[in-house]
């Protein structure tokens, strides 16, 4: 047992240090389009990534490290900034269970599954719910994603996974009339 446990190590390090190591593709990830429910005193948020997470990111999600992908939602009214809020969606594999674990932060929602095809589709969904005041009337609000630098505890190294990016910083936008509270 102990010897089946220590090859699923062993496999991921060699997995993620090829990665690492060697060229990556890298992807041209984008976002959906905004979509919004406007109440009586919050906005209700949803999009999602698209390409984000295609080619090198397999080894990177199976290194067992918790992988942060961050969202950054503005609201603003010519140069007046009513919000700017962080939200932030991990994944974290299990080698020894087989599993996923994705947390969205903005929802509280945690969700474990041993396919890398519904984890993939998971982190790349962001909803968030965000308190306003009708007399903000006309806003722009925006999502944005991003990666950061990782540590990689196996192989002593940070990489920026942005890299993986190419440097891009998706985002959505939508013009939107708050003072029509539903």
């Amino acid at each position: 047992m102990l010897e089946a446990i220590g090859s699923k190590i062993i496999a991921g390090i060699v997995s993620l240090s090829m990665f690492l190591f060697s060229s990556y593709t890298g992807n041209d990830p984008a976002m959906r389009p905004l979509q919004i429910v406007i109440g009586r005193s919050y906005v209700q948020i949803k999009t999602g990534l698209t390409n984000a997470f295609v080619n090198d990111f397999n080894d990177v999600f199976r290194s067992g490290t918790t992988i942060p992908v961050e969202f950054t939602v503005t609201i603003r009214s010519g140069r007046t900034v009513f919000v700017t809020n962080k939200y932030t969606n991990t994944v974290t594999y299990d080698p020894m269970t087989g599993l996923y674990t994705i947390a969205h932060n903005a929802t509280g929602q945690r969700i474990r599954t041993p396919s890398y095809q519904s984890m993939i589709v998971s982190v790349s969904q962001f909803e968030c719910s965000i308190p306003y005041q009708p007399a903000w009337k006309r806003v722009t609000i925006k999502v944005d994603a991003g990666l950061s630098e990782v540590h990689f505890a196996q192989i002593d190294r940070t990489v920026d996974l942005t890299v993986l990016w190419k440097y891009i910083r998706p985002s959505s936008v939508l013009n939107a009339d708050l003072s029509r509270s539903s």
